[in-house]
This record gives structure tokens, C-alpha cells and sequence, in this order.
């Protein structure tokens, strides 16, 4: 993590930096990537007509090179840290595009618009996504269904072969993939009596009720 400061002034409320937005601070030839954490201002106060100081913590995650001109390339990591008086400013867009592109992977689909900049495209590739784990998490109500029914339409569409168990304790998902998907439910699903083991056939058969030995 890193601290920076910057001013902003509180006329211009566009330009105000916000938790989860990428910045980009300028050092050895590179643009190193950060995302911010945490921000504050220095003296505890925000005055709405004039210039604040505010202090930007910071989450450092990859670098920005110019290996061409007008082709920057994103980099994963770290080689050297920023000195003191670094340039931060926002992130260019060229700069956002490259850390979000998905390269010559095969089966790109564009599943919206980045937050940050409405103007670049989400990507993902169908191919990297279905051979991989991922996990898409938030809390209720953010969307996490419809986001995962989303790429599983779109995974489906683009490899109509593709075949994909959704296990739904909570019934989410049937709504979403009517006449696409063959539901199993407790009225539709039959397992045959040799699959349970002895103690499940018991329960079974019990109903819960817990047998005397001679009984069972």
C-alpha cells in the first residue's frame, strides 16, 4: 500500500477520486497501476468553496509500459516502487483499456461497460472463463445472479456444444433460463434405492424417526 496526496477542489466534483478507481503514478519509465482504498482529507475538513488536500491510500497492482508508441501494455506486478514525489494523477483511457483488454484470446464476448469509463468495453473470453475457477461474490441484491446467468448465456451462445450444472438450493435461476435449461427438482428427481447408503435408506424409511436396532 501507499499514501499520496492531492489537492481537489470542491467546485469540481467530476474530478473527484473514489474508492475503487485505478490511478496511475509515473515513475522509471513506467506508469505504475494503483487502486484506491481509502481517502480522506489531511485536516478532517472539506471546504466546499476552495482547494482540499486529500490523502490517497492506495493498492499498487501492475505497471504500464510504452513498448511502442501509442500501444501501452499492462504488466502484473511490481519492479520498482515509486519515489517520493511521484506524479499520481487519474488514469489515462488508453491506459484503462490495455489493463482490461483480452488480447488475441479466442471468443470474445462484451458483457458491458467498465464503471470507471463508460466509453471501453468489458470483455471476458468464453474460453478462459470456462477453463478456470473464478468466483463472482457481493453482497444481496448487488446482481450476483443475473451476473452469472448473464455469462452463462453468453458462454452457452458462443459454444453451443457446452454443457453446464447449475446446483440452485434457493430456486434463483430457473426464471432466467426457462426453455434452455431441464430443471430437477425434489418432484422431478428419482434416484434408485441402491444408491443410498444404509443409514439414508433408514431416514428414508423412517421419515426421521430414529428406529430401536432390532427395527432397523
Amino acid at each position: 500500500h501507499g499514501v499520496i496526496a492531492c489537492e481537489m477542489n470542491g467546485a469540481e466534483p467530476g474530478d473527484y477520486w473514489s474508492v475503487g478507481n485505478l490511478i496511475s503514478v509515473v515513475h522509471d519509465g513506467a506508469r505504475l497501476v494503483g487502486q484506491v482504498c481509502d481517502i480522506a482529507v489531511a485536516d478532517n475538513r472539506w471546504k466546499s468553496n476552495g482547494v482540499n488536500l486529500a490523502l490517497v491510500k492506495i493498492e499498487l497492482t501492475g505497471e504500464i509500459v510504452d513498448e511502442a508508441p501509442g500501444k501501452p501494455v499492462f504488466y502484473r506486478g511490481i519492479r520498482n516502487f515509486p519515489t517520493l514525489g511521484a506524479v499520481a494523477h487519474r488514469i489515462r483511457a488508453a491506459d484503462l483499456r490495455a489493463i482490461f483488454q483480452t488480447g488475441q484470446a479466442a471468443n470474445i464476448v462484451e458483457i458491458g461497460t467498465l464503471s470507471q469509463n463508460a466509453t471501453i468495453a468489458a470483455t471476458v473470453s468464453v474460453d478462459e472463463l470456462t477453463r478456470r475457477h473464478f468466483a463472482i461474490v457481493g453482497s444481496t441484491g448487488v446482481g450476483k445472479t443475473t451476473s452469472v446467468s448473464m455469462l452463462v448465456k453468453h458462454c452457452v451462445r458462443e459454444k453451443p456444444k457446452l454443457r453446464m450444472i447449475i446446483v440452485d438450493p434457493h430456486n434463483e435461476y430457473a426464471a432466467h433460463f426457462r426453455g434452455q435449461a431441464f430443471l430437477l427438482d425434489a418432484d422431478t428427481l428419482d434416484l434408485p434405492y441402491w444408491m443410498f447408503r444404509f443409514e439414508e435408506m433408514i431416514d428414508v424409511v423412517y421419515t426421521g424417526r430414529k428406529p430401536n436396532p432390532d427395527e432397523a
